[in-house]
């Protein structure tokens, strides 16, 4: 069963995240905050996980204001899908997404949260620095 969790939507574009995982043949559930501190796997219906709290501090912690998702049982088509369907429906797009791995399934929302965070952001500077690599290296063309 393909499973999209849902983390910090609006009540819009949690409908939109709805219908673009129709497409996909996938379920959404919206993840509330009390359920931050207990494992992905869990959260995800996977087998062998119990439902104990792994992470009480995350009640003290800040919880994540963007929007997360968090994606279980894709196959590549079944990803591809969804994610066109993404980008052509409402949503446009999601910043921050993650597969269910064998070591992320361990985590918490809030880990997950924190690792996508930082890797967008390392991302992000990454492309900058290639776009200025990018644009030095045709003026010297010139």
């Amino acid at each position: 069963m393909r499973l999209v969790l849902a983390f910090a939507f609006s009540a819009e574009r949690l409908a939109a995240l709805r219908l673009a995982a129709l497409v996909a043949k996938a379920q959404v559930k919206e993840v509330t905050p009390e359920d931050f501190c207990r494992r992905l796997g869990f959260l995800a219906n996977m087998k062998g996980f119990a439902g104990e709290e792994i992470s009480p501090q995350a009640e003290k912690e800040e919880l994540p204001r963007e929007e997360f998702v968090y994606l279980a049982g894709f196959d590549r088509p079944g990803l591809d899908r969804f994610l066109a369907a993404v980008q052509r429906g409402k949503l446009r797009h999601i910043d921050l997404k993650a597969m269910a791995t064998p070591v992320n399934v361990q985590w918490t929302p809030l880990r997950l949260f924190k690792e996508l965070r930082d890797e967008h952001s390392y991302m992000g500077k990454m492309n900058k620095k290639l776009l200025t690599v990018h644009s030095q290296q045709k003026e010297e063309q010139q």
